[in-house]
């Protein structure tokens, strides 16, 4: 009677254990797996004593399996059999990877060994696998080639004996030359055994001169192979991959631009890359918080990719982030979406990717919007119509504002532009807007009312369903004057007719966002009058508050800019500084005002050359104060 292991896994640890994703069960699963738990363990051999003493039963299925000596029965001759196959080395699959001398390296080309894998049944055939092999050259000289030392061969002699044969058989293949080799799974898929291996050298190692070849080596106890393919296949280094996600609004023009960008994420292997990636793009509390997190112990270790996701401030959903790798190696960060009832708050969303240094290997990220795909229009040009130089003695716009429409035609063009400009304005701009190659271009074409001196960079365009989204970074200037802008998308012929939704980013970076709580302070003497802005919020488990001096502005911009003068470390889960205190100001003497709140006590300090301000809180519940003074 031959029997036939239908499936297998292998664990890290010595038990045998199954992959339910990839085999096919059956009950019980393995020969000498008693219980019926997918692992040969001392469990097993228990049950089948406690058997033997008739308190444990065996259905059809379990006795076949459990006949080790196929002489028809279970019995103690099949107790002592499974005993053996528990406590001795030979009861498991074992895996490893033996170098090759370094003289192996141009002799193993002629090897018959170098393409072919082995199964190996005993000592006479191993020695067999391991014998020279011959070349005749053209020239009739014959060259003996060494496919392994003579110090590999006998290792391998001293561990695969004839004791090993008897329980088990060896599976051999070689290698080409790397650095280092790491098994994968072993398992049978059907009646085939299934062996995958990856590549795990250092990503950064390159070595000056050709690595020997490895001999890749399994052994599978004999009860557990089946006549089935032996199959080694490379594949690819997996990714344990962690994924975090944090939100702030704590950020500069610089991250929304990468946010709203085409950009992929970005790999990071070191503290210093970090601080140059980070430095321009988040207020100093973020910075500070990442960090801290991410340090030099931790890129000892690991590699850390970031992405920057940024939610508009009308969109009516909540973003989950996953990592999954494609068919075509990459990895995708893939954004989804979950609509919900209202609005979700303007923010910005970090993703955090750690993957251990041991398993990277020079991936490349990829940014997915699951709900949208990009789309490359052809062009994005805007005009300033209160701004041209010809505004100045002419009158050139008819309305402020025209709703958009999509154009096939010049005529189609002209028809729109009159009624958006007059005469001197088609005479004007006519020109300039409309040198389109209409036989294979359509263009979107809208006039919109801004600040005068405005601009919208297209950053980038995505398609959902039926409709086009543009994504503009939109600066604005100072100024109190309204003007008009024509805008013009020109894209393929066959896009046209598609919706076009329009969403602006403001890129105007004068003002500090804030996360969580913020405070603005407004200290006014006779000298001079200074709003003070406190943006408190806890990122990354890092609680922080940061103080700006704003710069007062005009017309409808009340702040124009700002000067971060420090940050303030707050007790964990405490945010003293509450928009809604009810703030009380005195001035003591000229030059010093103190704001006075619930919890904090702020002095301003100021005269002609420099300011100094001492704040200071107290932690609820206790009575101690926490102070911080800051010159500027």
């Amino acid at each position: 009677m031959k029997k036939h292991l239908i499936s297998f896994a292998l664990g890290i640890t010595a038990a045998l254990s199954i992959s339910a994703g990839n085999t096919k069960a059956l009950d019980p699963p393995i020969f000498g797996d008693v219980n019926g738990d997918w692992q040969i363990t001392i469990a097993d051999l228990i049950c089948m004593k406690n058997y033997l003493l008739g308190s444990y039963e065996m259905n059809v299925n379990q006795l076949f399996y459990n006949d080790l000596n196929e002489d028809g029965s279970v019995d103690v001759f099949d107790y002592i059999l499974l005993e053996k196959l528990i406590t001795s080395e030979n009861g498991q699959v074992q895996k490893t990877f033996t170098r090759c001398a370094d003289s192996m390296v141009d002799a193993l080309q002629y090897s018959k060994h170098y393409d072919e894998e082995a199964v190996i049944s005993s000592v006479d055939e191993l020695k067999d696998y391991f014998k020279a092999t011959s070349v005749i050259s053209t020239s009739g000289e014959c060259y003996i080639f060494e496919v392994a030392s003579q110090e590999v061969i006998d290792d391998f002699l001293e561990r695969y004996d004839d004791n090993f044969f008897a329980y088990n058989v060896l599976l051999l293949k070689y290698l080409k030359g790397i650095d280092q080799y790491t098994y994968k799974s072993v398992q049978y898929q059907g009646n085939d055994l299934v062996i995958e291996y990856y590549d795990s050298s250092d990503p950064d190692l390159i070595p000056f001169n050709p690595l020997p070849p490895y001999i890749a080596e399994v052994a599978v106890p004999r009860n557990m192979f089946t006549d089935g393919n032996v199959i080694w296949n490379e594949v690819d280094r997996p990714l344990n991959m962690t994924v975090k996600t944090d939100s702030t609004n704590a950020v500069t023009t610089e991250a929304v631009s990468w946010a709203i960008s085409p950009n992929d994420p970005v790999v990071i292997k070191s503290a210093d890359e970090l601080d140059e990636f980070i430095s321009d793009k988040f207020r100093p509390g973020v910075i500070k918080s990442l960090k801290s997190t991410y340090d030099e112990i931790y890129f000892e270790n690991n590699v850390l990719v970031l992405d920057i996701f940024q939610h508009n401030y009308d969109d009516h959903f909540m973003v989950s982030v996953t990592a999954e790798k494609n068919k075509y190696g990459e990895v995708e960060l893939k954004y989804d979406r979950q609509f919900i009832n209202g609005f979700v708050d303007e923010k910005t969303v970090i993703t955090q990717v750690t993957i251990p240094k041991t398993q990277y290997y020079r991936t490349s990220f990829k940014r997915i919007r699951t709900w949208e795909s990009r789309t490359r229009v052809s062009s994005y040009r805007e005009y300033d119509l209160y701004g041209a130089p010809a505004a100045i003695d002419e009158e050139l716009v008819k309305v402020y504002y025209k709703e958009g429409q999509w154009v096939t035609s010049a005529e189609e063009m002209e028809a729109y532009l009159a009624d958006c400009l007059t005469e001197k304005g088609l005479e004007f701009f006519g020109s300039a807007i409309t040198d389109i190659d209409w036989s294979s271009k359509s263009a979107y074409v809208w006039l919109d009312s801004d600040i005068i001196g405005s601009t919208h960079k297209l950053a980038s365009a995505y398609t959902v369903d039926n409709e086009i989204i543009l994504d503009f970074e939109h600066r604005q200037p100072l100024s109190c004057m309204e003007g008009s802008f024509l805008r013009i998308v020109e894209d393929d012929k066959y896009n046209a007719g598609k919706k076009i939704t329009e969403r602006n980013f403001d890129m105007s970076d004068g003002f500090p966002t804030a996360n969580g709580e913020y405070l603005i302070l407004e200290f006014a003497n006779a000298n001079q009058y200074t709003p003070i802005l406190i943006n408190q919020y806890s990122f990354g488990g890092v609680d922080t508050a940061d103080i700006y001096k704003l710069r007062t502005g005009g017309g409808p911009v009340q702040y124009w800019g700002y000067e971060h003068i420090g940050t303030i470390d707050l007790v964990s889960g405490f945010m003293p500084f509450n928009k809604d205190s009810s703030l009380e100001y005195t001035e003591i003497e000229d030059g010093i005002t103190i704001c006075t709140a619930d919890s904090f006590r702020a002095e301003l300090t100021q005269n002609d050359s420099d300011s100094e301000l001492t704040i200071s809180y107290t932690v609820a519940e206790t009575d101690r104060i926490q102070i911080f003074t800051f010159n500027f």
